[in-house]
């Protein structure tokens, strides 16, 4: 299980990734750095929850939180950056990583109260 958090947390980090390289004017540049390392910040702590943790109920949760919650802010990021672009679109690519580790460090408490094991 720990394989497939890990291989969703790695395809959400590509995307991401890609996405925001195709924001910024120039690849190497430090918005650029920037903004990529913001952007994979919550996925770095999803992968730090996968190698830390051996249950498998939890390891199930956050392959599931992984999906919705990566699945959505990568469709959010395409949207503003393909498809609707706006003037402020460009705020998604500040707030929708914070958002997203926000609610993942709030999650994880919940999840390991829900899914230990009971004695």
């Amino acid at each position: 299980m720990k394989k497939i958090c890990y291989l969703l947390a790695g395809l959400v980090i590509i995307l991401v990734l890609f996405l925001t390289l195709s924001m910024v004017n120039r690849i190497f540049s430090l918005v650029a750095l920037y903004f990529g390392l913001w952007g994979i910040l919550p996925w770095l702590y999803v992968i730090f929850l996968s190698s830390v943790n051996v249950s498998e109920k939890f390891l199930k949760v956050i392959a599931v939180l992984t999906l919705v919650v990566g699945g959505v802010g990568v469709v959010a990021m395409a949207d503003v950056l393909y498809f609707h672009p706006d003037a402020q679109g460009g705020l998604v690519f500040v707030f929708y990583p914070l958002y997203q580790l926000g609610f993942l460090v709030l999650a994880t408490p919940l999840i390991v109260m829900f899914t230990r094991k009971k004695c």
